[in-house]
């Protein structure tokens, strides 16, 4: 079975050109492991290594090299120009859900990317961590954040980001599974400190900006990619890795997606509104594994929430009802051989031969019986 990191690299030569945005304590793509790799990060190294030293769990020792440290704007503004464009690919892991600005992000990426090159991006899902309760991005918001030419985050988006952040079973990411116990994080007190702490400061300050499902992510390119702001189309995307997903980028948006009519694009678009719907369902459907009464009319919910429930359970009962049809089928066919049967042996025992050969079956029958 293929590692994580395995999986994302899969498709990428050893000696292709990397740019790891964020590796932080767990680089994907380490140069120790022999990636011709550079990274950028918003700390040096030391400053890396203090920053993780006393986090249970982390290996300081994995933490590698800064090559360019980001101190704000566009992320290529950290790279010198002639490495502008000499990137065979740009990874990041559990990056782009903290960017003020998305649409800055993959225009930097189209800065420092070769034409050919590829974006390889693990992304949490909001069904499975923290974000549990927050409603999905829209390419609207999106579209006012690159307006704004957002560089840190806003007092709502702080606000919002630490009042629903919650827990399952004490994790802060835990995949999928049925809900263990759902524990908001933090006081509505703190979560309005945070809304004046974010609103009133002028820098960055790290959050969870913007939360996806696979559906909902691929809607955004799409939309995005269609409109002129980006040029990057997705190869594909990994959607069942539990607490997050996996997509890899190429451009050709501006050939692909625009070249669409308007009735397929509206096609598409409507089939991923509809499996984002599906797949929030999913993340419905885990709560409801451990909590049944949240269904009950006594608890103040209807059976609406469970429509894919109730679609089972019809299935179930057209399946039984099949199997049941069936089955009365066999028993008649049964029954029909039997009442055959007897009617061979009434007809045997009252024929001549029958009644001929009664004495013979009785001696046959005593000799046995002496025997």
């Amino acid at each position: 079975m293929l590692t994580r990191a395995e999986c994302l690299l899969a498709s990428v030569p050893r000696d292709s050109r990397i740019i790891e945005i964020g590796p932080s304590f767990n680089p994907i793509a380490p140069k120790s492991a022999g990636w011709n790799s550079s990274s950028i990060d918003y700390m040096t190294r030391e400053g890396l290594i203090d920053k993780y030293q006393a986090m249970p769990g982390v290996d300081v020792r994995k933490i590698e090299s800064v090559d360019f440290v980001w101190s704000g704007g566009l992320l290529s503004d950290a790279v010198p120009t002639d490495q502008h464009g000499t990137f065979d690919v740009l990874l990041a892991s559990h990056v782009i859900e903290h960017t003020p600005d998305l649409i800055a992000f993959f225009k930097a990426a189209q800065v420092l990317l070769r034409e050919e090159g590829v974006i390889i991006l693990a992304v949490p899902d909001k069904r499975y961590c923290f974000d549990y309760f927050q409603p999905v991005s829209t390419t609207g918001q999106v579209l006012e954040a690159h307006a704004n030419q957002r560089i840190s985050h806003t007092g709502a988006r702080g606000f919002d980001h630490f009042a629903y952040a919650v827990t399952d079973g004490g994790a802060e990411a835990w995949g999928r599974r049925p809900s263990e116990g759902l524990r908001l994080i933090h006081t509505l007190e703190e979560s309005v400190k945070q809304y004046e702490a974010f609103d009133l400061c002028p820098f960055y300050q790290d959050l969870h900006a913007w939360y996806f499902v696979p559906s909902s992510f691929e809607l955004l390119l799409l939309e995005l990619g269609r409109i002129g702001k980006i040029d990057w189309r997705i190869l594909r995307i990994m959607p069942d890795m539990g607490l997050e997903f996996f997509a890899w980028l190429r451009r050709g948006a501006a050939v692909t997606v625009r070249s669409m009519s308007v009735e397929e694009l509206n096609g598409r678009r409507m089939t991923l509104l509809k499996r984002t719907l599906l797949e929030t369902q999913e993340q419905i459907d885990w709560l409801i594994a451990s909590e049944p009464e949240l269904t009950s009319k006594q608890g103040g919910l209807s059976t609406w929430a469970t429509p894919i429930r109730y679609q089972q359970a019809e299935a179930n009962l057209q399946r039984c009802q099949a199997d049941l049809t069936e089955l009365r089928a066999r028993v008649a066919t049964v029954e029909g051989d039997y009442a055959t049967a007897m009617q061979q042996v009434a007809a045997f025992r009252a024929s001549t031969f029958w009644r001929a050969t009664a004495p013979f079956r009785y001696v046959l029958e005593r000799v046995r019986r002496v025997g």
